[in-house]
């Protein structure tokens, strides 16, 4: 993944379709209450950007097909994934993974934002009790309050670069942790963490990744820090430039991982509720293949 961007724009990947303006009326579907006809008048559409050309190779959808999802699309699948069993599952859990600077990551505006985003009641959790490097071990090691009232200590798959000193975990160990403690009302429980992730030994990095079945995620906001710095070559290439004493900086840093949180988790959290990708205009929820598409969403 690269943050910057290439001066040729390509096309859309071969198979995919741009959908015309009578797809997207098809995709909203017919709208029988004459109150929300009056809402979505030809005037209101016009409010909403067209779905933008990608800038470049790594863009979503000059890697992907997608074929959109239709408001009645949704609703089916909603059937299945919100079931009158599951009713009671109405809060959005966030928990922190790790240290994190609350001098430029602003946790209570994130969630009173993601609340006002999805009215939803939103409540921060906190099962993990440590998570510290073992220098004997080249590896994270993680203790958390598992639900049964005991604390134990996991060992976390790490992959560390001795001449960098950077270090990643695998996100597939914080989700199986994530499963141990998930609250019986939650809609879902995400970890919020500043380390760094990868999936497999061929990512550059991950920034995150759900488990919808199982209502839990994760998700870095490492590469999102605007005085962080890395190539696309070397996953333990990173350079974080040395903090400001300037309080106009320090705020500047601080609002900007803030919106780019805001988006990524919003995001996501749009996911685990059976929002698929969008196609039809530019949308917080269309795909994004680098940071850079990621931190210019709408």
């Amino acid at each position: 993944m690269s943050m910057s961007f290439e001066q040729n724009s390509p096309s859309y990947v071969r198979g995919f379709k741009v959908p015309r303006k009578l797809d997207i009326q098809n995709a909203l579907g017919k709208l029988d209450d004459n109150n929300i006809s009056s809402v979505f008048t030809e005037e209101f559409f016009e409010t909403f950007d067209s779905l933008p050309l990608p800038k470049k190779e790594t863009d979503w959808l000059a890697q992907y097909v997608e074929k959109g999802q239709t408001y009645m699309e949704f609703l089916q699948l909603s059937r299945t994934l919100h079931t009158k069993s599951s009713s009671h599952r109405n809060v959005i859990y966030l928990t922190l993974f790790g240290q994190i600077d609350n001098t430029i990551f602003d946790i209570e505006s994130l969630i009173d934002y993601t609340q006002r985003f999805f009215q939803m009641q939103v409540k921060l959790i906190n099962p993990f009790i440590n998570v510290e490097w073992s220098d004997g071990k080249s590896q994270w090691i993680c203790t958390m309050s598992l639900n049964n009232g005991k604390n134990r200590s996991f060992n976390l798959r790490t992959r560390y670069n001795e001449e960098t000193k950077h270090s990643q975990i695998c996100v597939t160990g914080i989700l199986n942790l994530l499963k141990k403690v998930v609250p019986d009302d939650a809609r879902c429980l995400i970890a919020l963490s500043m380390c760094d992730l990868y999936g497999d030994d061929t990512d550059l990095f991950i920034a995150g990744l759900a488990m919808g079945n199982c209502r839990v995620a994760t998700f870095s906001l490492y590469r999102y820090d605007p005085y962080l710095t890395f190539n696309e070559s070397d996953w333990f290439s990173c350079k974080l430039k040395s903090a400001t004493k300037s309080e106009k900086q320090i705020v500047k840093r601080r609002n900007i991982l803030l919106l780019r949180a805001c988006r990524l988790l919003t995001h996501e959290i749009c996911h685990l509720l059976g929002i698929a990708h969008c196609i039809y205009y530019s949308c917080l929820v269309n795909g994004s293949g680098d940071l850079g598409k990621s931190f210019s969403c709408s």
